[in-house]
């Protein structure tokens, strides 16, 4: 059985990077993107938009080169796919996103004023606002949300299909093979790369977590602070300021690292404890109620005398 077409090439046609394409007209319904005889965006050939499902290029958007566009996703506005992407399932893009290279945005993504590209992919994720997903990145997940200048690159990971409340904003960078898991917050400046992992936890400013660092469990990097190495901050502890947590150190249980303290070896800081000015402790444990601070260096089982106990 030959299948129904539902769109048609007119003759308006414009050029762009040197593809002529044609403006679109519907022959059928296509609810709820355009009735019969509503003209769309335009395409440079009949394999660019797909006849089954009711997928629809609208407004002035344009699909060109090798790029598809299945099932029921919508590309409008001034939005553009191009090169060898695809776009399918029920997607949105629209403003002035760009989907290329080998890219794919699928489930109930949204890309808008956003590009993706490489061999990136984005799936049921909201993208918008300047950000952009490339190299061999995925974004996936309800309730992922990726916008205001964030870039996520190389092989990243973002969500999983079980992974929900995510959000990275304000020129946020998330690469190499860093991920982001449930409840994370990734905001404004703050780095996550290597194979680090942030869940359920906030790094904002300029913070970075980094090499195979984990913070989790309500933990939040803010300032300049940084966690690297093997370190682990988790159980609602803070490192702020220009602190360091790195090595095998954990900081965890409502304990506080600040100013420019450092943490690290196989140190344990834990409970209320607060390590603070330019104090440093490594291979010990400090523990609940203990505050180390000034140019304290802690190095054994026992605590410095100049630790100051908070009641």
């Amino acid at each position: 059985m030959t299948e129904e077409k539902k769109y048609e090439l007119t003759e308006e046609t414009i050029e762009v990077d040197g593809h002529v394409l044609h403006r679109i007209r519907a022959l059928k319904n296509l609810w709820p993107y355009a009735s019969v005889g509503d003209l769309g965006g335009f395409i440079e050939a009949k394999w660019n938009l797909s006849d089954k499902g009711n997928c629809w290029v609208g407004d002035d958007a344009k699909v060109y080169d090798s790029a598809r566009v299945y099932d029921n996703a919508w590309i409008h506005d001034d939005a553009k796919i191009y090169e060898g992407s695809l776009v399918k399932d029920s997607a949105d893009v629209s403003g002035c996103a760009e989907i290329s290279g080998c890219a794919l945005v699928s489930g109930n993504a949204t890309v808008y004023d956003a590009k993706v590209y490489d061999n990136a992919k984005v799936h049921d994720a909201d993208i918008n606002d300047e950000a952009q997903i490339y190299g061999h990145a995925e974004v996936i997940g309800e309730n992922v949300y990726i916008f205001e200048e964030a870039r996520i690159f190389d092989y990243a990971r973002v969500g999983s299909p079980t992974d929900h409340n995510i959000f990275v904003r304000n020129r946020v960078q998330i690469y190499g093979h860093a991920r982001l898991g449930d409840f994370a917050v990734i905001i404004d400046d703050a780095k996550i790369y290597d194979h680090a992992w942030v869940h359920d936890a906030t790094v904002e400013d300029r913070a970075e977590v980094y090499g195979d660092a984990e913070v989790y469990d309500g933990a939040m990097i803010i300032d300049e602070a940084k966690v690297f190495d093997n370190a682990k901050v988790y159980g609602c502890a803070t490192v702020e300021d220009r602190a360091e947590v790195y090595g095998d150190a954990e900081v965890y249980g409502d304990a506080r690292v600040l100013d420019d303290a450092k943490v690290f070896g196989d140190a344990r800081v834990f409970g209320r404890a607060r390590i603070e000015d330019r104090a440093e402790v490594y291979d010990a444990r400090v523990d609940a109620g203990i505050r180390i601070c000034g140019n304290v260096k802690i190095s054994s089982e026992s605590y410095h005398p100049d630790g100051i106990k908070i009641s």
